[in-house]
């Protein structure tokens, strides 16, 4: 910080004493002292380079390796924090600071400054949406986010990140800095320790679809910190929740404990190629150490194949009981609807019936119920015969009564990769038909899915639905 920019802040606020500590103060005089402090803020406020010249500037440059020190000559942003660090030292109005920003582009709203204490001393820190991105998006500005106490406590990218294209490795979306600059949406305590968290959120919109990604910073372990459990899917690793077109449905106690959880619904992405997709309720809760994914209320659905991964997450959560009684209604509920892409490629019926068939073979050999198992391979052998579901089922139940259960399914499982069709061919080639490929936003199960790992079935409700 310059000596200027100081000395206009401190005189500014002695003018401001002196004229509050006389017995009468016109309030002519304290429009003046406002308007003081306000010329002082702005004058010594660092300021971006004109607009066209931050275009020129970004077009003209290799976005993989960008200068830091020619990127702060047009967007000082380490300036600012300390700028920002005085203000909030030398205790000046944060709606007098929030002007100021948004007369100079840091901010566009008012919302893009608040305040709370987040680590319970009893001052609110201040926690500021910057932006940078000179050109507005359809789904905002590109920019930063900072939680300023007497120094700077927090900040989402590192000015290395700052416009930066990242090609390799890929990154997950939520990190990418073209997604809008984080906007607080709410500031509370999520973590039952008395003290605030604030819950972000970042989006970006494609042709037909946004996505949004939530966070959560909160003050642990003597520092601001992401609350959100690492996720581990592609494109979605990294502490935040990643959702398509989703609904915030509330911040309230949904698990009991008496802290407000995170209540999002989801969406679907809007392209026809995404394929048919299912809509759930998700429950983001604070487990004692993380916000994870506490509960999940998946909406009710028509399509057959839709039942077939729900019970398909039953059976990987060893819920075999529940897993039995889905497939048993793919297979017998006539009123269930198929899916077909077009006239070239087959109805996913006999797909699907013949996997929940397989199955329900499986659940049966697993509860040690021979007979149960007998009797479903038996149904495939009248109902689809000489398929290669119906062959995996009879080779199954014969290698069962030799090897453990485990083995015997890594023989089935080898047999259907052999039979398998690279993946660019026909989709509706393969063991498993169209179920290898019902849209690019659905499972795919092909032959590796037919008889899984079962020392691999105790998954986490995060691993299986997300």
């Amino acid at each position: 910080m310059e000596t200027f920019a100081l000395s206009g802040l401190l005189t500014a606020a002695l003018v401001s004493t002196a004229l509050l500590g006389t017995e009468t103060v016109p309030q002519g005089a304290l429009i003046e002292t406002s308007s003081l402090q306000a010329t002082h803020l702005a004058a010594s406020l660092p300021t971006k380079a004109p607009l066209t010249q931050q275009q020129d500037w970004l077009q003209s440059i290799n976005r993989q390796q960008i200068d830091p020190a020619a990127l702060q000559q047009r967007f000082p942003t380490e300036a600012l924090i300390e700028w920002l660090e005085q203000a909030r030292q030398q205790g000046t109005d944060p709606a007098q600071v929030r002007a100021v920003l948004q007369a100079a582009d840091w901010q566009d709203q008012d919302s893009d400054l608040q305040t709370a204490d987040l680590d319970g001393d009893g001052r609110a820190e201040w926690l500021l949406t910057i932006n940078l991105g000179p050109d507005e998006m359809p789904w905002g500005r590109s920019g930063d986010f900072w939680v300023i106490g007497d120094s700077l406590l927090y900040r989402f990218f590192q000015p290395v990140d700052y416009f930066r294209e990242v090609r390799e490795p890929i990154i997950p979306l939520d990190q990418d800095f073209f997604l809008s600059a984080p906007q607080v949406l709410a500031v509370q305590d999520f973590t039952g320790d008395s003290t605030d968290e604030v819950l972000l959120r970042r989006q970006v919109c494609g042709a037909h679809t946004c996505t949004h990604a939530y966070f959560m910073l909160g003050h642990q372990e003597g520092q601001i910190r992401p609350l959100i459990a690492a996720q581990t899917e592609p494109f979605q690793s990294g502490q935040a929740i990643v959702l398509h077109d989703p609904e915030l449905r509330g911040l309230t106690d949904e698990t009991g404990d008496g802290i407000a959880d995170l209540v999002l619904h989801t969406g679907v992405i809007g392209s026809a190629g995404a394929g048919a997709q299912r809509t759930r309720t998700e429950v983001w809760a604070w487990n004692g150490a993380v916000v994870s994914l506490a509960q999940v209320q998946l909406d009710p659905t028509n399509y057959r194949f839709h039942i077939l991964y729900e019970a398909n997450e039953a059976f990987e959560q060893n819920d075999l009981e529940r897993a039995r009684t889905l497939y048993q209604q793919v297979i017998e509920d006539n009123s269930l609807e198929d899916m077909q892409w077009s006239d070239e490629f087959p109805s996913s019926r006999d797909s699907t019936l013949q996997f929940a068939a397989f199955r329900l073979t499986l659940v049966g050999l697993r509860e040690s119920d021979r007979n149960t198992a007998t009797q479903w391979q038996a149904w495939l052998q009248q109902t689809y015969p000489n398929t290669p579901i119906t062959e995996a089922a009879r080779q199954l139940l014969v290698l069962q009564a030799e090897m453990p259960l485990e083995a015997a399914c890594a023989a089935v499982r080898d047999t259907l990769l052999s039979q398998e069709s690279p993946e660019d061919d026909f989709p509706g080639s393969g063991p498993t038909g169209p179920l290898r490929y019902m849209g690019y936003a659905n499972p795919s199960l092909g032959a590796a899915e037919v008889c899984p790992d079962i020392r691999m079935s105790e998954l986490s409700i995060e691993q299986l639905l997300r």
